[in-house]
């Protein structure tokens, strides 16, 4: 799978500058084209017209808004990328997707503010929301940078039509990259503490035989389809274990499929999904049910 069509959403901080120049790279390995989207925020209306200090505000809003993306449109043309500048207007979410849908887009890349601690639950409205109403699979990445290259996948899977939607993608994109695949499922313990153990020894005949016939299925299947592939299946929950088998991996992106719920569950991060979002060490690519993937 080659992401062709990339729009990376901006508000010019840190995060998202960061998330320009991975969608730069992405866009360069491939020869492809990018869009550097920027919402602009809506001013207050009022009747007869915007007062004049606000009409001024709204120039300086927009002026600042043209520099930024024409900057950032010559650094992806110095790196040889087709760029091109979209400044976008109304709620942020619902503005990236309708333009996302508009353009095709094969993949909407986003930064996310990767925190240490309690705050790394949460990535903010705006990226939550994108997360679960974008027409195509979204990559969310941290401050760091990445390469324009995939070395080692990471597909976490509970079985789930969201999971298996989200495998067609893992597979793609693991067998167009050369890169070796790593399907992760994690079981949620049954209890916490020094009674899991037993707790699990009671349990495991019944819940581990049905997991590994699933598990050796995807295995096979990667296989058959020339990617180098194991499975590994461990107690705990799903986003330390997909954390733990992406850290110290090369140029590896985690995958995941998200049922892509709205409202308070889409700010808040609640689902699996989000989760690895906040607080995974690599890159994110998130696939939804319905969304159109990349060629």
């Amino acid at each position: 799978m080659k992401f062709r069509r990339i729009m990376v959403a901006t508000d010019f901080s840190l995060e998202s500058r960061a998330a320009v120049r991975a969608g730069t790279r992405l866009a360069a390995a491939v020869r492809g084209r990018m869009w550097i989207a920027h919402v602009v925020p809506v001013m207050v209306d009022a009747p007869g017209g915007l007062p004049r200090v606000y009409r001024e505000m709204e120039s300086l809003v927009h002026a600042h808004a043209a520099r930024n993306l024409a900057s950032a449109v010559r650094a992806a043309g110095r790196a040889g990328v087709d760029a091109r500048a979209l400044e976008l207007h109304g709620a942020a979410h619902e503005a990236i997707r309708r333009a996302a849908a508009t353009e095709r887009a094969d993949l909407v890349v986003v930064g996310t503010h990767g925190r240490t601690g309690l705050p790394r639950l949460l990535i903010g409205s705006v990226t939550a929301k994108i997360l679960t109403t974008s027409p195509c699979p979204v990559l969310a990445v941290s401050r760091g940078t990445i390469s324009g290259r995939v070395r080692r996948v990471v597909f976490g899977t509970d079985f789930s039509d969201a999971s298996n939607r989200a495998w067609k993608t893992a597979l793609s994109l693991a067998r167009s990259q050369r890169a070796r695949l790593r399907v992760v499922h994690a079981i949620a313990p049954l209890v916490l503490g020094a009674g899991a153990a037993w707790a699990y020894a009671d349990t495991e005949p019944a819940i581990l035989p049905g997991t590994r016939v699933r598990m050796r299925k995807l295995i096979a299947e990667a296989r058959r389809s020339g990617v180098r592939a194991e499975a590994v299946v461990v107690v705990g929950a799903a986003h330390d274990a997909l954390a733990r088998a992406a850290r110290r991996e090369k140029d590896a992106w985690i995958v995941v499929g998200t049922h892509g719920r709205t409202g308070l569950r889409g700010a808040v991060l609640g689902s699996v999904a989000a989760r690895t979002v906040a607080t995974a060490p690599c890159p994110v690519l998130t696939v939804r049910p319905g969304m159109r993937r990349g060629r």
